[in-house]
């Protein structure tokens, strides 16, 4: 092997050591990064539980799209979602207090912002997290009632179209985000 400057022979032991080196701080580098970059994904991460104290509601099916003002057993069913981050909704199962609002695409009166309200369900103690939010499903059961035809032209075609626009409020008074339902077809 032919020896001159800047080349190392093989068999040189101090030529390990220095690859060693570069790879230790190479490795050293790359774990820091990895471990900034978990720490920065993780702060991004929403904790579970930690919602606002304003419920949130969402839209998840409506089921069925269609319904039968002749059929006395027709129910359209909207299913929901909610968050609430104080957990104080469905508190007091006497209280009788009227707190998810739905209003009729159908309905134009300026006087209130719904058409029905109702009861929001019961959630018995047992069944609340310790941390003091809550989330849930619920379960609207709109039978015909909720489907009132009044302009002549339906009248007229027998066909309608409906979207219900929905929202709860809490026991401290805090509204939710407002959600739509997916179109129901009247026929009769």
């Amino acid at each position: 092997m032919i020896c001159s400057k800047g080349i190392v022979p093989e068999s040189d032991p101090g030529r390990k050591n220095r690859w060693a080196f570069k790879n230790t701080a190479t490795m050293k580098f790359n774990i820091i990064l990895l471990l900034s970059m978990m720490a920065c994904m993780a702060s991004c991460l929403k904790q579970p539980g930690s919602y606002p104290p304003e419920p949130q509601i969402y839209h998840l099916s409506t089921r069925p799209n269609t319904i039968n003002l002749n059929d006395t057993i027709n129910a359209v069913q909207v299913e929901l979602k909610f968050n609430d981050g104080d957990g104080d909704i469905g508190t007091d199962p006497q209280a009788g207090i009227q707190n998810i609002f739905i209003r009729s695409s159908k309905d134009t009166s300026t006087s209130q912002d719904y058409t029905y309200a109702l009861n929001f369900p019961y959630v018995q103690d047992y069944m609340r997290p310790k941390n003091g939010s809550l989330s849930g499903f619920f379960t609207l059961n709109l039978t015909k009632q909720f489907f009132s035809i009044t302009d002549s032209l339906h009248l007229a075609l027998r066909k309608d179209t409906i979207t219900w626009s929905i929202y709860v409020v809490d026991d401290a008074g805090h509204k939710s985000n407002v959600v739509t339902t997916d179109p129901i077809y009247i026929e009769f």
